[in-house]
């Protein structure tokens, strides 16, 4: 017994069919079911595998404190070339002037 469904909706109509008929109707009706499903079932997979390789949290920690000792390390290197250019550079300019208002090398 099959209620055929259209567009109005049930069409109350019962029909006796065959089983060979009920079958092909099955395949043609769910056909495109059964390949929807499929293709979700690769999709859910492709996601469950993407999902896993994403990074943890304890990852994330690990490279974020990573990233912070590596800045902190160029900052203090920076911080000490700065020091000493400008060290040089007081250096310089004390003894152009203590030639210049001194009078040096007579």
């Amino acid at each position: 017994m099959i209620n055929r469904v259209s567009k109005e909706g049930v069409t109350g109509m019962t029909e006796y069919v065959t089983k060979e008929a009920f079958e092909k109707f099955k395949a043609e009706d769910f056909a495109q079911v059964r390949q929807d499903l499929t293709v979700l079932t690769v999709k859910v997979d492709t996601l469950t595998t993407e999902v896993a390789a994403l990074p943890t949290t304890s990852d994330v920690k690990v490279l974020i404190h990573e990233a912070f000792k590596e800045a902190r390390g160029t900052a203090i290197s920076l911080g000490v070339m700065i020091a000493v250019i400008t060290g040089t550079i007081i250096a310089v300019l004390s003894f152009v002037l203590s030639v210049y208002v001194g009078g040096g090398f007579r």
